[in-house]
C-alpha cells in the first residue's frame, strides 16, 4: 500500500509540472498572420494634341510656305497621381518622307512651350534633339529619365519646313506620315 501512495505521489507530481509546465509554455507562444500584396508602378504618358497623332494637315506646308511648329509633352503625371518607380522613356519617329519636309525636334521650357503656336515658336536656348534634312531616312531616337515619386514633365517641339532644293510639282496631293512612338521601362 505503501507503494501504490508513493507511485500515486510521483503519477500527481508528474501531472502537476506537466500542467505548470504547458501553462507557462503556452502564455509564451504567440501566432501571428497576415497578408502581402506587391505594388506595380503604371507607367504614365502624356502628349499633347490627341496622344500620339497630330491630326494637322499641312495645308501651309508647300514649296512657299513658312515653317510650321508642333508640340507636345511627356509626363509622369496623371490625375495627380506621380510614377512610383524610376522610368525611362525612349522617343522614336516614323517619317514616311513622302513629301520633302526638314524634321527638327528640339526639348524646351515650359514656357517657350506655352507661347508656340503652329506658325511661330522662339527656340533660342532650346536643346536641338535631332535635325533630319530631306531625303535622308535616317530615324529619329532618343530618350530621357524620370525619378521616381517626383511630377516632370519634358517638353517638345517639332519644327517641319519644306526643303527648298525640292519645289516642285512631283509632291502635289501626296501625304506623308509622322508618327510617336513612345516605350517605357523600369530603372
Amino acid at each position: 500500500m505503501k507503494r501504490t501512495i508513493i507511485i500515486s505521489c510521483i503519477i500527481v507530481l508528474i501531472l502537476t509540472i506537466s500542467v505548470f509546465v504547458f501553462t507557462s509554455y503556452s502564455s509564451y507562444s504567440s501566432k501571428a498572420s497576415g497578408t502581402v500584396s506587391a505594388r506595380v508602378a503604371g507607367f504614365i504618358l502624356t502628349m499633347d494634341e490627341n496622344t500620339t497623332y497630330f491630326p494637322y494637315e499641312f495645308n501651309s506646308a508647300n514649296p512657299n510656305s513658312s515653317t510650321e511648329y508642333y508640340k507636345f509633352q511627356v509626363t509622369n503625371l496623371k490625375n495627380s497621381k506621380v510614377s512610383e518607380v524610376k522610368e525611362k522613356y525612349t522617343l522614336n519617329f516614323l517619317i514616311t518622307r513622302n513629301i520633302p519636309l526638314d524634321v527638327a525636334i528640339y526639348k524646351v521650357t515650359q514656357a517657350k512651350y506655352n507661347s508656340a503656336t503652329t506658325s511661330s515658336a522662339d527656340l533660342t536656348g532650346a536643346t536641338l534633339i535631332q535635325n533630319v534634312t530631306y531625303p535622308s531616312t535616317v530615324n529619329i531616337s532618343f530618350n530621357n529619365t524620370f525619378e521616381a515619386n517626383t511630377s516632370s514633365t519634358d517638353y517638345y517641339i517639332i519644327k517641319l519646313t519644306w526643303n527648298s532644293s525640292f519645289k516642285n510639282d512631283l509632291y502635289q496631293d501626296k501625304i506623308d506620315l509622322f508618327k510617336i512612338n513612345a516605350s517605357f521601362e523600369q530603372v
